[in-house]
């Protein structure tokens, strides 16, 4: 670079590399700062969509549960109702069974399939089973 100064005819040589090497380290300075703005700007995005897939995931998760949950009573009220119901079924069996209970059926089943036979009066036995109630203390042998 050569260029003329005012009352001298030196040019310092010095000047120029100074700020020729001031620039280029100005200019370095620049680049390092905005690689660290990117970089800080980078990290500050990772950090918000690491964050943000947390707080998705949580969520998720919260709601997965409260679902879990609802499934859970809805069968478990379906369970108690089909419970009512066979309950119910079955005492209408219950009454429809002693309802059904003939005695002259039975004693015909009887005597038809099982051979069975009604008693003649000499084979009827009346046994007395009058007894008092009392109790015995029966002292151990001390084991």
């Amino acid at each position: 670079m050569n260029r003329y100064v005012y009352g001298s005819s030196a040019h310092k040589i010095e000047d120029d590399i100074y700020r020729q090497t001031d620039a280029a380290a100005i200019e370095a300075e620049r680049i390092a700062k905005e690689n660290k703005k990117a970089q800080l700007r980078k990290s500050f995005l990772f950090k918000m969509c690491a964050y943000g897939i947390i707080i998705f995931l949580l969520a998720a998760g919260t709601v997965y549960s409260r679902v879990l949950v609802m499934q859970a009573a809805t069968t478990a009220e379906q369970k108690q109702d089909e419970l009512m119901k066979l309950i119910e079924t079955n005492n209408k069996k219950k009454i429809e069974f002693e309802q059904n209970i003939d005695l002259k059926k039975i004693e015909e089943l009887a005597i038809t399939q099982y051979g069975m036979q009604r008693p003649d009066n000499n084979q009827t036995v009346y046994v007395n089973v009058v007894q008092q109630d009392y109790g015995e203390v029966v002292k151990g042998s001390g084991r």
